[in-house]
């Protein structure tokens, strides 16, 4: 959950109970103070734990989010001085993707952001772990920057492509 993001902006909009998991330690830190400070405490919990193998049982989440590591540690992007949280070096796709299926009940949907580069590679984990793609739809300034892919645990074929996010990209003077 990093710094508690996701939980700080969906939490006050929704009558929901939320839990981020994070493993690294200081980040899981920072997001218990983000939420406290939020006044949020009381439905949202930051849980300090391996998500490949953290405590919350399994087939409990009606939702799943992520928005994981981009690129792989051999990647040519990696070699373009990518910051460390931005590179998977503890938890591969195929990872994340079992663990987010580990955690949904059948219907339950799993958001991630993912680089367009890699989606043959999620794809087939979404398939392999028995998520089913259901909708799609970039984000690009001047080109497609990452793709957010929302995945149904049990759900039958068929694929949405909704229309695209625009950013705005920054001016260089």
């Amino acid at each position: 959950c990093g710094c508690g993001a996701f939980e700080l902006l969906l939490a006050p909009e929704r009558p929901i109970t939320m839990t981020g998991i994070e493993l690294n330690a200081d980040a899981a830190r920072y997001a218990a103070e983000n939420v406290a400070s939020a006044g949020l405490s009381e439905r949202v919990s930051i849980l300090h734990a391996d998500l490949r193998n953290c405590p919350l049982p399994s087939d409990s989440a009606h939702v799943v989010i992520s928005n994981p590591p981009y690129f792989t540690t051999g990647s040519s992007a990696a070699a373009l001085t990518q910051p460390e949280s931005r590179l998977e070096l503890s938890c591969s796709c195929r990872e994340l993707v079992q663990s987010a299926a580990r955690l949904l009940r059948t219907g339950g949907r799993f958001y991630v952001l993912w680089r367009p580069e890699r989606l043959v590679e999620l794809f087939g984990d979404l398939h392999a772990a028995g998520l089913e793609p259901k909708r799609m739809q970039a984000a690009r300034g001047r080109q497609v920057r990452f793709v957010m892919v929302e995945a149904l645990r049990g759900g039958s074929p068929g694929l949405i492509w909704e229309d695209d996010l625009r950013l705005s990209h920054r001016r260089r003077y």
